[in-house]
């Protein structure tokens, strides 16, 4: 008032020391790494707890939850082990188109639908090989074969999301649900009882032929 003067206090970030002793802005792409230690870098993938284990095989996976300096990268990945007629089951990917490239084994078997009025992409690939599901797009694999398969996944996204066709599919109202497959609520409620966790086991003409 009066004559007085003014003192105006601002927070203000505090920058981030690079090695060269220089400041680093901590809402540049640097900085955000700077939070991290060098071992935040790394993942042991082929160590990790399973994101889904059964008896058809199992998922593991790394993105933005397990490796948080992934954040704004643009990628994650799967490893998959796929015992003889194991189904990864149908899914959707919301936020990222997936690579598939096989370790080792033959005859898997991969598909994606198209959106209405579009088609349907079946393939059936081995060791060496690659394919690919758009984003968005339902999409599953099957090992048609008596030994084991082993992929990996890519994913252009470090949040991807999954979307279970059947699991979410039933989570709808049941009216929505009955209306769609033509059951009544006991039946419907039958379905659901019996609904696999992923992966799960093939079909039985699969499981014969293997002796399993």
């Amino acid at each position: 008032h009066g004559s007085g003067s003014w003192v105006v206090c601002v927070d203000t970030p505090v920058a981030a020391v690079d090695d060269d002793g220089g400041d680093v802005e901590p809402n540049t792409a640097i900085g955000r790494r700077q939070q991290f230690d060098k071992e935040d870098f790394v993942f042991d993938l082929l160590g990790s707890v399973p994101a889904s284990i059964t008896s058809a095989g199992t998922i593991q996976s790394v993105d933005v939850v397990h490796l948080p300096s992934l954040a704004g990268q643009g990628l994650s990945y799967s490893l998959f082990t796929i015992e003889p007629c194991g189904i990864n089951l149908p899914h959707v990917h919301p936020r990222a188109t997936e690579l598939l490239y096989v370790i080792g084994g033959k005859d898997l078997r991969t598909a994606f639908v198209e959106e209405n009025g579009g088609r349907v992409i079946v393939n059936d690939i081995g060791m060496g090989e690659v394919t690919f599901f758009p984003e968005g797009l339902v999409h599953y694999q099957q090992n048609l074969s008596c030994e084991t398969v082993t992929y990996i996944s890519a994913l252009n996204s470090e949040d991807p999301g999954v979307i279970t066709v059947s699991t979410q599919f039933f989570r709808l109202p049941n009216e929505a649900v009955q209306g769609s497959i033509g059951q009544d609520e006991d039946k419907v409620q039958q379905l659901i009882d019996g609904l696999p966790s992923g992966p799960a086991e093939g079909h039985s003409a699969c499981m014969v032929t293997c002796g399993l």
